[in-house]
Parts: structure tokens; C-alpha cells; sequence
């Protein structure tokens, strides 16, 4: 048990709930996973998350703080059911994991970015304008969707990247090519 606890375990979060509808096939990852559930139930979307050593706590980055559109983490007790926040709630946040002496939480964070706030406030002015980010026809709210896009595109074909600076779109076409 000490092996196993002691290996990183990636939790699959709200979006486990619509997981796996209908037939996959073999060598996908519900042969690795069993009775699969949501852990989380607040917030717009939550990230990443990571079990403690001792598998009492889940570590996880969540969109939840009515003033900042960005992730922010959280520690949910899986015993109680208690979540607190254990970031300072301003700024970006992600890949937080427990200490492996489990003292402690490690995490990157731009709280202290003197812009923080100000970033926070547009990214909200953003999201109400009903503009999008748009990269090889994905729309892209956060990095995980920009590396899911970035690793569906091939070298040599076209793809079209959309910029907006503020009224102004710009669709680009971009033709990848590998790195040499």
C-alpha cells in the first residue's frame, strides 16, 4: 500500500460523469479505472487534481471565486467532505500536489503578479464580450485546451489561429513545421 500511495494518482473530476458512454475500445483508460464518480460539484470547471499519500485528501485546481475567473486550489477531505481553498485567491494557480513528506501543498501561482487583478478583471470583461480564443478550430478557454488543440495538429497542414485585440479579429493561417 505504502508503493501505491506513494505513486501520483490523476483524478478524473466532474467531467467523469459523462466519461465512457457506450463502447470504447481496448487500451483506452476505462480498463485501468473503476466506479468512476464526480468528486467536485462546485464551481464552473475544475482541473488537475491529486490524492495525498495517505488517500485522505484530494488536491485540485477549481474555477469557484465569484472575483477571479482563473483556477484557484483546493483541498478536499475525502473523510468529511470538506473543501477549503488553499490558495490566496487572486492571480492564475495550477499543478498543486502534496508534499511528499506530507507537510504541505506545493503550487505555481501569479498571486503576486502586480497585475493580477487587473488580468482577473479582463478576462472577465473578455468572457462577457462574447469573443472566443480559437486555435485549429478549438475553441480554447485555458491551457489544457490549447495543448489538446496543439496535439491534434499535424506538420505540414494549414490550420487557422484567430486573434482578437480588442473589436479587431484576425484569423491567421499558420502552417506548421517541425522543429529542426
Amino acid at each position: 500500500m505504502k508503493r501505491l500511495s506513494a505513486i501520483v494518482a490523476t483524478v478524473i473530476l466532474p467531467v467523469a460523469q459523462t466519461a465512457f458512454a457506450g463502447e470504447e475500445p481496448a487500451g483506452t483508460e476505462k480498463q485501468f479505472m473503476k466506479n468512476i464518480r464526480p468528486l467536485t460539484y462546485q464551481g464552473k470547471r475544475a482541473g488537475e487534481g491529486y490524492f495525498s499519500n495517505d488517500g485522505k485528501y484530494l488536491i485540485f485546481q477549481d474555477e469557484r471565486e465569484a472575483d477571479n475567473p482563473f483556477y484557484q486550489i483546493y483541498m478536499l477531505d475525502l473523510e468529511s467532505g470538506e473543501t477549503h481553498r488553499v490558495s490566496p485567491g487572486r492571480g492564475k494557480t495550477t499543478c498543486a500536489f502534496f508534499e511528499p513528506n506530507g507537510e504541505g501543498v506545493i503550487f505555481a501561482s501569479t498571486h503576486r503578479d502586480p497585475q493580477a487583478k487587473k488580468k482577473q478583471k479582463a478576462e472577465f470583461e473578455f468572457r462577457a464580450s462574447g469573443q472566443k480564443r480559437e486555435f485549429a478550430g478549438q475553441r480554447i478557454t485555458n491551457i489544457y485546451d490549447y495543448t489538446y488543440a496543439l496535439g491534434a495538429v499535424k506538420i505540414g497542414e494549414p490550420i487557422e489561429v484567430v486573434v482578437l485585440r480588442g473589436d479587431e479579429r484576425i484569423t491567421l493561417t499558420v502552417i506548421p513545421e517541425a522543429r529542426k
